[in-house]
């Protein structure tokens, strides 16, 4: 399970604040890899899609 939060900065910024590591190992992430996070909702429940970009 992963935690997204909303930090209040300059800009509305959005993080994973739990298991991040484990989507960074499981998608191949690396450092300047830019990515974008959908989200939706299977079974009433809301999911993540990271696609690189």
């Amino acid at each position: 399970m992963l935690n997204l939060a909303q930090w209040k900065m300059k800009h509305e910024n959005y993080v994973l604040k739990t298991n991040w590591k484990k989507l960074i190992l499981a998608n191949r992430l690396k450092e300047n890899m830019v990515i974008q996070v959908w989200s939706i909702q299977v079974d009433q429940k809301l999911c993540l899609a990271v696609v690189r970009i």
